[in-house]
């Protein structure tokens, strides 16, 4: 005798119809597809946000990062800077936010060019960028002279 023939459960759930197993095969089918749209819509809005990052190729993404992007895989980390994880991250995540908000921008109609925040973000990874340039000019100095 299993926990459910023992009758142990809430007398509720006694008679439901959850117990049927091909109402229980429908709801997870159901809950299993719902899931999977949400995840392929999400991975398509993704995706387009590779246009948005294309634009900004000189700007505020060098030549080498749009190729990381291109090719990044599904779930990976991309990393820009494999010593500096902290600087890296920062660096991805203001990319990342910069196409964000263009993406914002232009579904609102409005001209990214002219937005306020899109030109703080290009600003943050300018910033950004520089401090990674400098960690990268203080690694080629020999321990000894600094």
């Amino acid at each position: 005798m299993n926990f459910l023939d023992r009758r142990e459960l809430d007398p509720l759930l006694l008679g439901s119809p959850l117990r049927s197993t091909p109402v229980a095969v429908a709801i997870s089918a159901g809950l299993f597809a719902s899931i999977a749209v949400v995840a392929a819509v999400l991975l398509a809005f993704l995706g387009s946000l590779r246009n948005d990052v294309a634009t900004e190729v000189g700007v505020a993404v060098t030549a080498a990062e749009y190729d990381d992007i291109v090719h990044d895989r599904m779930f990976a980390t991309r990393r820009i800077d494999r010593l500096h994880h902290a600087l890296s991250a920062a660096l991805i995540n203001a990319q990342n936010e910069l196409a964000f908000r263009k993406r914002r921008v232009r579904d609102e109609g409005r001209d990214p060019e002219h937005d306020r925040l899109v030109a703080a973000w290009r600003e943050e990874i300018r910033v950004r960028t520089r401090a990674r340039s400098a960690f990268a000019c203080l690694a080629t100095i020999p321990s000894n002279v600094r």
